[in-house]
């Protein structure tokens, strides 16, 4: 009886001008994605109550600080909701972004010891690190569904749909990873940045306030930004108020889409060149 212990050979490719999302690689190694995910969440949620503190405590304070600050002292509308809920609502779309964001600009620097020293798709990685900021944001989802009957505030029958535009938030944050984790590696000095561009994005977006507030003259600009169209979106689900606007609705679609692909093909197309940098 004999065996066959001829080796197998793997032959490794660059991708070329087709449209290949990589998923299929994804796929078969999801037991490494899972692994990666989980090892993620199991140290951040060890001790799981202070896990869960730790996701609450951070937008509550600043949910407190800022409706102080907005609501006793500059006294800004906040509409028919009640401003700490309103606050929240935008503060727990907010920090799933641009915790994704900052978490997936620096996960390969933060495993280079385990990206250099054997192959499998480097997007595994990158994708893996955006588990916590959905797990905190599950978190926060509800502790804003509490809130709700807490303050008083009117919950909307679609209030289910609103995960819609946070998994659209999501999609957006994955696409806008991607390229910076590309860009971070390539130019290490980068990185110091993101945290700049976010905290801006964070005051051109309706985090904090109404975009009632917003001039109507310059609605049309404040609304290029996708995370306009994702943020009212899911406060109109949320409480129901005013009418759905599709049009901010379509832009943000259309950006989270162009931002995921154009990330996942800029990605492969520099991948080679990435793990050379790190």
């Amino acid at each position: 009886m004999t065996t066959d212990k001829t080796p197998t050979l793997l032959v490794i490719e660059p991708v070329d001008g087709r449209v290949e999302l990589g998923l299929a690689d994804i796929w078969e190694h999801r037991r490494l994605f899972y692994w990666l995910t989980w090892r993620d969440i199991k140290v951040r949620y060890k001790h799981a109550l202070m896990g869960i503190l730790w996701a609450l405590l951070q937008p509550l304070a600043l949910v407190a600080v800022l409706t102080f600050a907005i609501g006793l002292i500059a006294r800004f509308p906040a509409g028919a909701a009640p401003l700490p809920v309103f606050l929240l609502a935008g503060i727990a779309i907010w920090s799933m972004f641009s915790a994704i964001v900052n978490q997936m600009s620096h996960s390969l620097q933060a495993n280079s010891a385990l990206v250099s020293k054997v192959y499998f798709p480097r997007l595994t990685v990158v994708l893996s690190s955006a588990g916590i900021p959905l797990m905190d944001f599950l978190v926060m989802y509800g502790l804003l569904f509490v809130a709700c009957f807490v303050f008083g505030a009117k919950v909307s029958p679609l209030f289910p749909l609103s995960i819609l535009f946070a998994l659209l938030g999501a999609v957006l944050a994955i696409g806008v990873g991607l390229w910076l984790a590309t860009l971070n590696t390539k130019y290490p000095d980068s990185r110091f940045l993101v945290p700049v561009i976010l905290q801006a994005g964070m005051f051109a977006s309706p985090v904090i306030y109404s975009l009632e507030l917003v001039p109507e003259a310059w609605r049309p600009v404040v609304a290029v930004n996708p995370m306009v169209g994702i943020i009212e979106g899911f406060r109109f689900f949320v409480f129901g108020e005013g009418s759905f606007d599709w049009r901010m609705a379509t832009v943000s679609v259309a950006a989270a889409g162009l931002a995921l692909v154009t990330g996942i093909r800029r990605f492969q197309r520099d991948e080679r060149e990435l793990i050379d940098a790190l």
